[in-house]
């Protein structure tokens, strides 16, 4: 429990004004500020008041301490803060604050909370359970309280969010399940049920016609989780490769990082020490810090374009890829659907309670199913365009045939005479484009040089190669 504040200076008459500084120290441990020791070299400071803890900065307690001196001290004390306020406070003095211990408040393997300012829920398999603060034996990071009243939603007709949804699963029963428990892991503040991967949005449509097609609703997703977890928005556009502080942000608290709207030719390797090992954050001038893969946020990608890969088990058991309908266009939105804007004033408290209540109802989905994953609608078709050129995938389909043997010069010949507009590439590559076809087709790729004719086979994998 926090003590009452104390007074850190001296303002006797005929005597110099004073700032007793280990009273000042006092007062602030006294008021609930402390540094909080996240593992042994790093720290950072909070205040705790009322059962709930928050992250601060030396910034907020001078702020703190100049009001407190304008309601209470003379303007001969202000002064005297003022002209030696980086004396009074400095991150050498703010070391002498109470030390507390860090608590993790992560969720346990088989439930999970949200906390409002009204009640908390507690959401399990079986259920969302309402509770009061005073059956919360922990303390809480205020930063995790969504500023809003909660109900049980009084009847089970859909919210706009979650009708929205079902649109971009093209209104199928099983796409939408699958969405859910995709909404429900990101929700799930919890390492233990061993499914490191970062979630990836593409539209439908990605792709077609070499062209971007973007204003779906993946951001409003993005917006969706913001509105129930401590999250981090990082938009592509404005993401610099190899930048130091591109995690500047990230914090030991934040549960989710997005980054929307990638550019082209993203690597997807550049994220797997993020969703499998940690993440290492370095703010500007301050010293840099783990955070250990059981606490660090989940991660979620968007794009417009395919997220590279090796395509190979270390790349695919990292990423769990979900396609959205074109439903929605920059010319056809869901403000003009629904006829109000999503999480803003045009929400009446029954829509805010829908929603809350269908996230929650993501959340359980995911602990009694898991991630589930749903064919692909047009994915892998970009996959394999990318690989070499749709052209060349056609042509593919059309003349390979699994088990037969074909003379490469002969065969990219034809190609080229098929498709006289594609630009001619080197017999190197080419090789490499067959390679993949034969990979994504479940075969393996053979070759064979007999007197300066090269020959090449697909072989299905569950049959012997024969020579």
């Amino acid at each position: 429990m926090n003590k009452k504040a104390v007074q850190f200076w001296t303002d006797e008459k005929g005597k110099p004004s004073k700032i007793n500084q280990s009273a000042l120290i006092l007062n602030l441990n006294n008021i609930g500020y402390a540094n909080l020791r996240i593992n042994p070299t790093n720290y950072i400071l909070v205040k705790c008041q009322n059962n709930k803890i928050t992250s601060t900065s030396e910034h907020e307690i001078i702020n703190v301490l100049n009001e407190y001196l304008k309601q209470n001290a003379t303007e001969e004390i202000q002064e005297t803060f003022a002209r030696g306020v980086g004396t009074f406070v400095s991150s050498k003095k703010l070391t002498l604050l109470n030390t507390l211990e860090f608590k993790k408040d992560r969720d346990s393997k088989d439930s999970s909370d949200f906390y409002f300012k009204n009640i908390f829920c507690n959401v399990k398999k079986e259920g969302v359970q309402v509770l009061d603060y005073e059956n919360s034996a922990s303390v809480i990071w205020e930063d995790k309280i969504i500023q809003r009243d909660f109900t049980i939603p009084a009847d089970e007709k859909p919210g706009d969010f979650e009708v929205f949804c079902k649109n971009l699963t093209f209104n199928d029963n099983e796409r939408f399940k699958a969405f859910k428990t995709m909404i429900g892991y990101l929700l799930h503040r919890n390492k233990e049920i061993g499914e490191p991967k970062a979630v990836i949005l593409y539209d439908e449509k990605m792709g077609v016609n070499k062209q971007a097609h973007g204003g779906t609703g993946k951001t409003i997703i993005i917006k969706a989780l913001e509105m129930c977890r401590e999250s981090v928005y990082v938009s592509g556009k404005e993401l610099k490769t190899g930048s130091f502080f591109k995690n500047q942000r990230i914090n030991i608290t934040t549960d989710i990082v997005a980054y929307d709207d990638l550019k082209e030719n993203v690597d997807f390797e550049d994220y797997y020490t993020m969703i499998t090992s940690g993440i290492e954050v370095e703010k500007k001038g301050k010293q840099s810090f783990i955070i250990d893969f059981e606490d660090a946020p989940k991660i979620l990608l968007s794009s417009n374009y395919l997220i590279k890969g090796d395509g190979g088990n270390s790349d695919l058991r990292r990423r769990h890829e979900f396609e959205i309908a074109n439903h929605y266009t920059k010319d056809s939105t869901p403000e003009m659907e629904f006829g109000k804007r999503f999480f803003s004033n045009d929400w009446g408290e029954d829509q805010w309670n829908k929603f809350y209540y269908f996230m929650m109802t993501c959340l359980q989905d995911y602990l009694l199913n898991g991630l589930i994953e749903v064919d692909s609608i047009n994915l892998e078709k970009t996959k394999a365009y990318s690989k070499s050129c749709p052209e060349f995938v056609e042509y593919a389909n059309i003349n390979f045939t699994p088990n037969e043997w074909r003379d490469k010069r002969a065969t990219q010949k034809e190609f080229e005479e098929y498709y006289p507009q594609v630009e001619v590439v080197s017999p190197h590559i080419f090789s490499k484009w067959i390679t993949n076809f034969s990979n994504d087709n479940g075969c393996d790729f053979h070759t064979k040089n007999s007197g300066g004719n090269y020959s090449f086979i697909l072989a299905k994998k569950e049959m012997k190669y024969a020579k």
